[in-house]
């Protein structure tokens, strides 16, 4: 039962590995065990009582799978990122009908429902504050242990818990679409993913595999001509094949990489493409967006040229966009009391601004270019726009028809930690560069402030793109680091592109990392993480492989007389520490 029934998984593991002549660790075992079986079935049956080794043949599969048993127990703990993810999700939802509430499942509710959140409560579902505020812990998403401020219009995701007060939430989306069942998708895809250097781990594998078998015959081979009995061969080439079972190999880089996956996911951090880790490494430029990347993103209207009149326009054509310049110009207008028109129509046009239709003329908010392009003349504004940049603001122009009516000058502050990022990069001989649409006067003191040896200003998406060729060109390998939506496609041009996202639509998001609800200083951690990943790979490699060398000669007899031999059930259990031992060293990445 043991050799037929507990080890018939190797047996058809090696059937299929034979038939595709691409021999596995099942083939080995296989091997192993079923020639001490029949040897000793032989034996016995010729009346050889002394030449049986059944227990060999049981041991070795018992001893195996005992070790493939503590490994998936111990894999098991790799996906807790992923089961984490999913037990954020209640399972009810409070949904507000008239005056009263009904219960219902939280993947049940439609788009447009009100959801209620009490105190202590984990939100069901995505959407947006409609009324109420309080803190919410959204360390799950961002992994910042801070709680944030929840208010009328603020986006909200399944799993983010509200730690006071009460919030009534217009949902957007729920169950399989919400951001966190994206997320767990995601996490759950990118660990079961491949780095190239599995597959060069792959080939060795192989290639070992035909040679152990080799060395296998050859020791049994040399046994007999030295003039032993075919049993103490036999013993010897069924250790060789046992002990040499490369299974450590073929574990040492997907379980770093699903235990390094999960625990970025945790730190909000979402790797999408794990073969990135490998690239970014190796990157020797890092080019930045600034606004939202390196600076916090939310900017403030700190002068305007021409009066209230001049900002009730710009923010009446800014309403339905989402850029953080115009949500600071809404926000401004709408702190001063100022009454806005719904624009009749708008066009947003990227890296250069917006054109909105208001009481039947045409209003443009953005820079100098969008200016020209609508057929003002700049005027009196060109002087007062250069000195409000060199003072290191962003300078939005406000055109009706083809008149400026004025100016608006705003500032963004650094992100916590983007200086420090920067220095790190450079001390790492890393060239730092900003990529940004803003004018190059605010752009270059921003650069300036941060320390980046390189600025490149005015720039739109496409040009963004143009320019990471042009940096690959010169300097090799390049890092963008922008915004998940409009940065796409210096994202897509880059060797590894980092997403800088709200977490809202992570599946959506350009990018093969996604940096969730924060900014570049998570880079530094993301790095680190890579690092730590790429280190645990190559050291269980190094183990597994060096383990199997050195006692490949040991089972064959070589130490023999000196009295040290390792018989076919300790050949299965030295295996099996291999593996053990190799799973245990990668979940040493989730105490990063």
């Amino acid at each position: 039962p043991v050799q037929f029934y507990s080890g018939m998984r190797f047996i058809r593991g090696a059937y299929r590995a034979f038939r595709n002549l691409a021999p596995n660790m099942d083939s080995l075992v296989a091997l192993g065990t079923l020639a001490a079986y029949f040897y000793s079935s032989a034996s016995l049956a010729l009346g050889r009582y002394g030449d049986v080794y059944f227990e060999a043949s049981a041991a070795v599969v018992a001893f195996v799978l005992l070790g493939r048993y503590i490994e998936a127990r111990m894999r098991t703990r790799a996906a807790d990122a992923v089961r984490k993810l999913l037990s954020l999700m209640p399972p009810k939802a409070r949904v507000l009908r008239g005056a009263s509430a009904v219960e219902k499942e939280a993947g049940d509710v439609e788009p447009g429902e009100l959801v209620e959140v009490r105190e202590g409560e984990t939100v069901p579902v995505d959407g947006y504050v409609e009324s109420g505020s309080g803190l919410i812990d959204a360390s799950s998403f961002t992994g910042e242990p801070a709680p944030v401020e929840a208010a009328r219009g603020r986006l909200v995701l399944a799993g983010m818990r509200l730690l006071s007060g009460r919030l009534i939430v217009r949902a957007t989306r729920s169950g399989a679409h919400t951001a966190v069942a994206q997320m767990a998708k995601l996490v759950r895809i990118a660990q079961g993913a491949r780095l190239p250097v599995q597959d060069l781990v792959d080939k060795v594998a192989g290639v070992f595999t035909w040679a152990v078998m080799a060395l296998a015959a050859a020791a049994f081979a040399t046994w007999l001509l030295l003039g032993y009995p075919p049993s103490t061969a036999l013993i010897y080439a069924v250790s060789v094949l046992v002990v040499a079972c490369p299974c450590a190999l073929g574990l040492a880089t997907p379980l770093a990489v699903a235990i390094g996956v999960g625990r970025a996911s945790s730190k909000g951090i979402l790797i999408k493409r794990p073969e990135s880790l490998q690239r970014l490494l190796d990157a020797k430029v890092f080019a930045f967006d600034k606004t939202g990347t390196l600076t916090v993103g939310r900017p403030k209207v700190v002068a305007v040229v021409g009066g209230d009149e001049v900002l009730r326009l710009a923010a009446s054509a800014e309403l339905k966009s989402n850029h953080p310049l115009a949500g600071a110009v809404v926000e401004e207008a709408v702190r001063r009391g100022l009454a806005l028109d719904e624009p009749e129509s708008f066009d947003s046009f990227p890296g250069l601004g917006v054109v909105a239709q208001i009481g039947g003329s045409a209003v443009a908010v953005g820079n100098e270019r969008l200016a020209k392009e609508m057929g003002a003349d700049l005027g009196k504004y060109a002087e007062e726009a250069e000195r409000l940049r060199k003072l290191g603001y962003t300078v939005s122009y406000v055109v009706k028809g083809e008149e400026v009516l004025g100016l608006i000058a705003l500032g963004d502050s650094a992100r916590p930690g983007a200086e420090e990022l920067i220095r790190w990069l450079k001390a790492a001989n890393r060239r730092v560069v900003i990529l940004t649409g803003d004018a190059e006067a605010a752009a270059k003191a921003m650069a300036a402030r941060l320390g980046a040896d390189e600025v490149r200003a005015g720039l739109t998406p496409e040009e963004k793109a143009a320019v990471v060729e042009e940096l690959r060109k010169a300097y090799g390998p390049v890092a963008y680091v922008g915004d998940g939506v409009n940065d796409a496609a210096a994202l897509a041009a880059a060797d590894v592109g980092i997403a800088v996202g709200s977490g809202a639509d992570v599946a959506k998001e350009a990018g093969d990392v996604v940096l969730v609800g924060g900014g570049a200083e998570k880079l530094g951690e993301l790095l680190r993480l890579a690092k730590a990943v790429l280190k645990n790979i190559k050291f269980n490699l190094a183990w597994a492989f060096l383990y199997n060398v050195a006692l490949i000669p040991v089972a064959a007899g070589a130490l023999a007389p000196l009295g040290v031999t390792l018989r076919p059930e300790l050949a299965g259990l030295a295996m099996a520490l291999s593996s053990v031992s190799v799973t245990a060293n990668s979940l040493r990445l989730r105490s990063l």
